[in-house]
Protein backbone atom coordinates (compact mmCIF):
# COMPACT_ATOMS: atom_id res chain seq x y z
CA UNK A 1 0.00 0.00 0.00
CA UNK A 2 1.26 3.47 -0.89
CA UNK A 3 1.12 5.91 2.01
CA UNK A 4 0.72 9.62 1.27
CA UNK A 5 3.01 11.53 3.61
CA UNK A 6 3.06 15.26 4.34
CA UNK A 7 6.33 15.62 2.47
CA UNK A 8 5.09 13.83 -0.64
CA UNK A 9 5.48 16.03 -3.75
CA UNK A 10 1.87 15.46 -4.84
CA UNK A 11 0.24 17.03 -1.76
CA UNK A 12 1.10 20.70 -2.29
CA UNK A 13 -2.46 21.46 -3.43
CA UNK A 14 -3.94 19.48 -0.55
CA UNK A 15 -4.48 20.21 3.13
CA UNK A 16 -4.54 17.85 6.13
CA UNK A 17 -8.01 16.85 7.30
CA UNK A 18 -8.37 15.85 10.95
CA UNK A 19 -9.60 12.27 11.00
CA UNK A 20 -9.39 11.46 14.71
CA UNK A 21 -8.44 13.17 17.94
CA UNK A 22 -8.69 12.44 21.62
CA UNK A 23 -7.75 13.39 25.15
CA UNK A 24 -7.47 10.14 27.06
CA UNK A 25 -6.12 8.63 30.26
CA UNK A 26 -4.39 5.32 29.51
CA UNK A 27 -3.57 2.87 32.31
CA UNK A 28 -1.96 -0.55 31.99
CA UNK A 29 -2.39 -0.39 28.20
CA UNK A 30 -0.32 -2.14 25.55
CA UNK A 31 -1.16 -1.38 21.93
CA UNK A 32 -0.61 -3.92 19.19
CA UNK A 33 1.89 -2.61 16.60
CA UNK A 34 -0.03 -1.19 13.65
CA UNK A 35 0.30 1.10 10.65
CA UNK A 36 -2.21 3.43 9.00
CA UNK A 37 -2.54 6.08 6.29
CA UNK A 38 -2.69 9.02 8.72
CA UNK A 39 0.03 11.11 10.31
CA UNK A 40 -0.36 11.73 14.02
CA UNK A 41 0.94 13.69 17.00
CA UNK A 42 1.00 11.91 20.37
CA UNK A 43 1.60 14.23 23.35
CA UNK A 44 2.06 13.32 27.04
CA UNK A 45 0.21 15.68 29.39
CA UNK A 46 0.67 13.66 32.60
CA UNK A 47 2.61 10.54 33.48
CA UNK A 48 4.77 8.80 30.90
CA UNK A 49 4.49 6.25 28.12
CA UNK A 50 6.70 4.18 25.84
CA UNK A 51 6.55 4.55 22.06
CA UNK A 52 7.66 1.61 19.93
CA UNK A 53 8.43 2.37 16.29
CA UNK A 54 9.77 0.24 13.46
CA UNK A 55 13.42 0.62 14.48
CA UNK A 56 13.28 2.65 17.68
CA UNK A 57 11.81 2.73 21.18
CA UNK A 58 11.62 5.66 23.57
CA UNK A 59 9.94 6.73 26.81
CA UNK A 60 8.09 10.04 26.68
CA UNK A 61 7.63 12.18 29.79
CA UNK A 62 5.42 15.18 30.56
CA UNK A 63 5.62 17.82 27.84
CA UNK A 64 7.19 15.46 25.29
CA UNK A 65 5.62 14.30 22.05
CA UNK A 66 6.23 12.33 18.88
CA UNK A 67 5.20 13.13 15.31
CA UNK A 68 4.62 9.96 13.27
CA UNK A 69 4.01 10.24 9.55
CA UNK A 70 1.74 7.90 7.58
CA UNK A 71 3.00 4.37 6.93
CA UNK A 72 5.22 4.08 10.01
CA UNK A 73 4.57 0.99 12.19
CA UNK A 74 4.14 2.02 15.82
CA UNK A 75 2.72 0.99 19.18
CA UNK A 76 2.06 2.54 22.59
CA UNK A 77 2.75 1.04 26.02
CA UNK A 78 1.57 2.55 29.32
CA UNK A 79 2.47 0.57 32.43
CA UNK A 80 0.97 2.87 35.05
CA UNK A 81 -1.09 5.88 33.99
CA UNK A 82 -0.64 8.52 31.33
CA UNK A 83 -2.95 11.32 30.23
CA UNK A 84 -2.34 12.01 26.54
CA UNK A 85 -3.75 14.02 23.69
CA UNK A 86 -3.56 12.85 20.09
CA UNK A 87 -4.47 14.27 16.68
CA UNK A 88 -4.46 12.23 13.46
CA UNK A 89 -4.66 13.78 10.00
CA UNK A 90 -4.17 13.00 6.31
CA UNK A 91 -3.83 15.21 3.19
CA UNK A 92 -6.98 15.63 1.13
CA UNK A 93 -7.93 17.91 -1.74
CA UNK A 94 -8.28 21.43 -0.34
CA UNK A 95 -11.74 22.96 -0.51
CA UNK A 96 -10.99 25.97 1.60
CA UNK A 97 -8.44 28.66 2.33
CA UNK A 98 -5.24 26.75 2.99
CA UNK A 99 -3.00 24.28 1.19
CA UNK A 100 0.25 22.63 2.17
CA UNK A 101 1.92 24.47 -0.70
CA UNK A 102 0.49 27.74 0.57
CA UNK A 103 1.93 27.14 4.03
CA UNK A 104 5.30 26.41 2.47
CA UNK A 105 5.22 29.66 0.49
CA UNK A 106 4.21 31.77 3.49
CA UNK A 107 6.39 30.15 6.19
CA UNK A 108 10.11 29.50 5.72
CA UNK A 109 10.11 27.48 8.95
CA UNK A 110 7.34 25.18 7.75
CA UNK A 111 8.95 24.85 4.32
CA UNK A 112 12.34 23.96 5.81
CA UNK A 113 10.85 21.49 8.28
CA UNK A 114 8.75 19.78 5.61
CA UNK A 115 11.73 19.53 3.24
CA UNK A 116 13.70 17.69 5.93
CA UNK A 117 10.68 15.92 7.43
CA UNK A 118 11.54 12.46 8.73
CA UNK A 119 9.23 9.48 9.10
CA UNK A 120 9.00 10.26 12.81
CA UNK A 121 10.39 12.93 15.12
CA UNK A 122 10.49 13.31 18.89
CA UNK A 123 10.22 16.69 20.56
CA UNK A 124 9.77 18.58 23.79
CA UNK A 125 7.26 21.41 24.16
CA UNK A 126 9.05 23.84 26.50
CA UNK A 127 6.50 26.66 26.55
CA UNK A 128 3.32 24.60 26.17
CA UNK A 129 2.48 26.20 22.83
CA UNK A 130 2.08 22.94 20.95
CA UNK A 131 -0.17 21.57 23.68
CA UNK A 132 -2.39 24.64 23.46
CA UNK A 133 -2.70 24.17 19.70
CA UNK A 134 -3.51 20.48 20.13
CA UNK A 135 -6.13 21.26 22.77
CA UNK A 136 -7.75 23.87 20.53
CA UNK A 137 -8.01 21.31 17.72
CA UNK A 138 -9.44 18.60 19.99
CA UNK A 139 -12.00 21.04 21.38
CA UNK A 140 -13.01 22.39 17.96
CA UNK A 141 -13.35 18.99 16.32
CA UNK A 142 -15.07 17.52 19.34
CA UNK A 143 -17.76 20.17 18.85
CA UNK A 144 -17.41 20.60 15.13
CA UNK A 145 -21.15 21.02 14.62
CA UNK A 146 -20.69 24.39 16.34
CA UNK A 147 -17.36 25.25 14.70
CA UNK A 148 -17.25 26.71 11.18
CA UNK A 149 -15.09 24.88 8.65
CA UNK A 150 -12.92 27.96 8.19
CA UNK A 151 -12.08 27.95 11.90
CA UNK A 152 -11.35 24.22 11.83
CA UNK A 153 -9.00 24.78 8.92
CA UNK A 154 -7.23 27.71 10.57
CA UNK A 155 -6.74 25.74 13.80
CA UNK A 156 -5.26 22.86 11.81
CA UNK A 157 -2.92 25.25 10.02
CA UNK A 158 -1.89 26.79 13.32
CA UNK A 159 -1.15 23.31 14.70
CA UNK A 160 1.04 22.43 11.71
CA UNK A 161 2.99 25.68 11.98
CA UNK A 162 3.48 25.23 15.72
CA UNK A 163 4.62 21.63 15.16
CA UNK A 164 7.15 22.79 12.56
CA UNK A 165 8.45 25.61 14.77
CA UNK A 166 8.78 23.33 17.80
CA UNK A 167 10.59 20.57 15.93
CA UNK A 168 12.87 22.96 14.03
CA UNK A 169 13.96 24.53 17.31
CA UNK A 170 14.90 21.24 18.96
CA UNK A 171 18.46 21.48 17.74
CA UNK A 172 18.99 24.85 19.45
CA UNK A 173 17.75 23.86 22.92
CA UNK A 174 20.17 24.62 25.69
CA UNK A 175 21.04 22.48 28.67
CA UNK A 176 18.51 24.37 30.77
CA UNK A 177 15.74 22.40 29.03
CA UNK A 178 17.23 19.17 30.37
CA UNK A 179 17.08 20.55 33.90
CA UNK A 180 13.52 21.81 33.42
CA UNK A 181 12.37 18.48 31.99
CA UNK A 182 13.91 16.57 34.89
CA UNK A 183 12.32 19.02 37.33
CA UNK A 184 8.90 18.52 35.68
CA UNK A 185 9.33 14.75 35.96
CA UNK A 186 10.19 14.97 39.67
CA UNK A 187 7.25 17.25 40.33
CA UNK A 188 4.89 14.89 38.50
CA UNK A 189 6.17 11.86 40.39
CA UNK A 190 6.18 13.50 43.84
CA UNK A 191 3.30 15.95 43.71
CA UNK A 192 1.61 14.26 46.68
CA UNK A 193 4.71 14.82 48.83
CA UNK A 194 6.00 17.90 50.66
CA UNK A 195 8.23 19.15 47.83
CA UNK A 196 10.94 21.72 48.53
CA UNK A 197 12.56 23.59 45.66
CA UNK A 198 15.96 23.48 47.37
CA UNK A 199 15.79 19.68 47.53
CA UNK A 200 14.78 19.39 43.85
CA UNK A 201 17.59 21.74 42.79
CA UNK A 202 20.12 19.79 44.87
CA UNK A 203 19.03 16.55 43.21
CA UNK A 204 19.52 18.18 39.80
CA UNK A 205 22.93 19.50 40.85
CA UNK A 206 22.09 23.20 40.33
CA UNK A 207 21.18 26.11 42.58
CA UNK A 208 17.57 26.78 43.55
CA UNK A 209 17.77 30.33 42.17
CA UNK A 210 19.01 29.10 38.78
CA UNK A 211 16.35 26.38 38.65
CA UNK A 212 13.57 28.85 39.42
CA UNK A 213 14.85 31.29 36.79
CA UNK A 214 15.13 28.81 33.92
CA UNK A 215 11.86 27.11 34.85
CA UNK A 216 10.04 30.45 34.62
CA UNK A 217 11.76 31.23 31.31
CA UNK A 218 10.86 27.89 29.76
CA UNK A 219 7.41 27.21 31.23
CA UNK A 220 6.15 30.75 31.69
CA UNK A 221 5.07 29.99 35.26
CA UNK A 222 6.87 29.51 38.56
CA UNK A 223 7.63 26.06 39.93
CA UNK A 224 4.97 26.49 42.61
CA UNK A 225 2.37 27.57 40.04
CA UNK A 226 3.22 24.57 37.85
CA UNK A 227 3.09 22.21 40.85
CA UNK A 228 -0.32 23.58 41.81
CA UNK A 229 -1.52 22.97 38.25
CA UNK A 230 -0.41 19.33 38.47
CA UNK A 231 -2.09 18.91 41.84
CA UNK A 232 -5.31 20.51 40.66
CA UNK A 233 -5.43 18.20 37.63
CA UNK A 234 -4.99 15.17 39.89
CA UNK A 235 -7.66 16.51 42.25
CA UNK A 236 -10.08 17.03 39.34
CA UNK A 237 -9.59 13.41 38.29
CA UNK A 238 -10.15 12.15 41.85
CA UNK A 239 -13.23 14.33 42.33
CA UNK A 240 -14.73 13.14 39.05
CA UNK A 241 -13.90 9.43 39.36
CA UNK A 242 -14.10 8.65 43.10
CA UNK A 243 -16.36 9.27 46.09
CA UNK A 244 -13.43 9.99 48.40
CA UNK A 245 -14.05 12.83 50.87
CA UNK A 246 -12.72 16.19 49.74
CA UNK A 247 -10.18 16.25 52.57
CA UNK A 248 -8.76 12.92 51.34
CA UNK A 249 -8.65 14.21 47.77
CA UNK A 250 -6.74 17.24 49.01
CA UNK A 251 -4.14 15.08 50.76
CA UNK A 252 -3.75 12.67 47.83
CA UNK A 253 -3.22 15.63 45.50
CA UNK A 254 -0.50 17.05 47.74
CA UNK A 255 -2.30 19.81 49.65
CA UNK A 256 -1.70 19.96 53.39
CA UNK A 257 -5.18 21.16 54.35
CA UNK A 258 -8.70 21.19 52.98
CA UNK A 259 -8.90 24.97 53.35
CA UNK A 260 -5.75 25.58 51.30
CA UNK A 261 -6.91 23.05 48.69
CA UNK A 262 -10.36 24.66 48.37
CA UNK A 263 -8.85 28.13 48.03
CA UNK A 264 -6.37 27.10 45.31
CA UNK A 265 -8.90 24.87 43.50
CA UNK A 266 -11.54 27.59 43.38
CA UNK A 267 -9.03 30.16 42.13
CA UNK A 268 -7.81 27.83 39.34
CA UNK A 269 -11.08 26.16 38.28
CA UNK A 270 -13.58 28.89 39.05
CA UNK A 271 -15.73 26.70 41.27
CA UNK A 272 -15.38 24.86 44.55
CA UNK A 273 -14.31 21.19 44.71
CA UNK A 274 -17.83 20.12 45.70
CA UNK A 275 -19.40 22.12 42.85
CA UNK A 276 -16.95 20.59 40.40
CA UNK A 277 -17.72 17.07 41.68
CA UNK A 278 -21.48 17.61 41.29
CA UNK A 279 -20.97 18.91 37.75
CA UNK A 280 -18.83 15.94 36.78
CA UNK A 281 -21.14 13.26 38.20
CA UNK A 282 -22.02 10.83 35.44
CA UNK A 283 -19.31 12.09 33.13
CA UNK A 284 -16.10 10.34 32.16
CA UNK A 285 -12.49 11.43 31.82
CA UNK A 286 -12.19 9.86 28.40
CA UNK A 287 -13.01 11.73 25.20
CA UNK A 288 -12.75 10.20 21.74
CA UNK A 289 -13.74 11.85 18.47
CA UNK A 290 -13.61 9.81 15.26
CA UNK A 291 -14.69 11.25 11.92
CA UNK A 292 -15.78 9.76 8.64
Amino acid sequence: MQYRRLSSPDVTGMFPRIQACYAWTWSGFHMTPHVHDRAEIMYVVKGRCRIRLADDERTLDVGEFVFIDAGVPHALDVDDESYMTNVEFAPEESKGLLTIGGLCRSSETFRSWLAACEAYQYGIDPDGGLYRSLSAVVDAFGHRENTEEAMQELLTGQLLLKLAVTLRQQGTRTRCLVHVRRCMRLLSERMAEDIRINDVAAELGISAAYLQRIFRQVQGVTIIEYLNQLRIERAKLLLACTDDPVVDVAMMAGFNSRQHFSRVFTACVGKSPLSYRREMQGQTEKQVFLFD
